[in-house]
């Protein structure tokens, strides 16, 4: 009885001690450096333009459908330790190509509307940082001007000029929830100095 016991306890101290996870970045174990000198990373990259490449010539991949007719895009890769980039691409639409305004071809110069996708990145971050528990919090208990806008601009007696931004949350901001309108600059200006406009 003691035999199996002791058995099971040492098969289970192996066990035990066998595992060891991989060690966290640090002063252990050191980020890559000079990536873009390894083969495995070169042959990387060629596999990835070439998919690329086969994306957008298709107008499909096996991620969805990359319309050429309207698709243009650029991708950068790089590493803040080394200058200049590890990887570019660009691809510009049908479209694009034959505007009369702006840009023609995209380059890695090209400069983007944003959009939403700025706050979507300060939203994960947010949610890192702080977690939910400002969520449904209303967005005047952060940002003082809009507790204003909210005192001066009555959206009870003008619904259609006039946020009620005290019950704008944090959540209903970054979910798209929160019923803003597209020129919100302007609605904002005509809120904080109604007498303005």
């Amino acid at each position: 009885m003691h035999v199996v016991s002791g058995i099971h306890a040492l098969l289970l101290s192996s066990l035990v001690t066998a595992y060891r996870p991989c060690p966290l970045l640090g002063s252990v174990f050191q980020p890559p450096t000079s990536l873009c000198d390894t083969q495995t990373f070169q042959d990387a990259l060629r596999d990835l333009t070439t998919a690329l490449d086969h994306a957008t010539e298709a107008g499909n991949s096996s991620y969805g459908p990359i319309p050429a007719e309207s698709s243009a895009f650029s991708i950068g890769i790089f590493d803040a330790n080394t200058p200049g980039d590890l990887f570019s691409y660009q691809s510009s639409s049908s479209h694009l190509r034959q505007g009369t305004e702006g840009v023609q071809e995209v380059s890695q110069d090209s400069v983007y509307r944003v959009g939403s996708l700025s706050k979507l990145i300060t939203t994960y971050l947010f949610l890192i940082e702080v977690g939910p528990k400002y969520w449904r919090e209303p967005i005047t208990d952060f940002v003082s001007e809009l507790a204003d806008a909210a005192r001066t601009c009555s959206s009870a007696e003008n619904a259609v000029d006039c946020v009620d931004w005290s019950e704008v949350t944090l959540g209903a901001l970054a979910s798209h929830m929160a019923g803003i309108p597209r020129d919100c600059r302007f609605m904002l200006a005509l809120q904080l100095s109604p007498t303005r406009y």
